[in-house]
C-alpha cells in the first residue's frame, strides 16, 4: 500500500517524511489533491481543527467514491475527541 500524508505544517510534515518514509504534502486541507486511486483516508484528531468539517468530509468521500469501482471496498477512519 502507498501511503500519502497531508499537513499544514512544513515542520510536521518534515518529521512525518523522515520517520514514516512517505510523501507529505504541506496544504491546507481546503486545497489538498487526493491521489488517483486511493483507498482509504485516516483523519485522527483533525476534524476539530477544520473550519469547515463538513467540506472535508464531503470532498474526502467523493475521492474514495471516485475510485470505488477499481479498488473495491475503500474507507474512511476519522476520531475526534468525545467533548468536540
Amino acid at each position: 500500500m502507498n501511503a500519502v500524508g497531508m499537513d499544514i505544517s512544513s515542520a510536521a510534515a518534515a518529521v512525518a517524511r523522515d520517520l514514516l518514509d512517505v510523501e507529505v504534502q504541506v496544504t491546507p486541507v481546503k486545497k489538498a489533491s487526493y491521489p488517483r486511486g486511493i483507498q482509504a483516508v485516516v483523519a485522527f484528531h483533525v476534524l476539530e481543527h477544520l473550519l469547515e468539517p463538513r467540506d472535508f468530509l464531503a470532498s474526502t468521500a467523493q475521492a474514495l467514491l471516485r475510485s470505488r469501482p477499481t479498488r473495491g471496498v475503500n474507507d474512511l477512519w476519522a476520531e475526534a475527541p468525545s467533548r468536540w
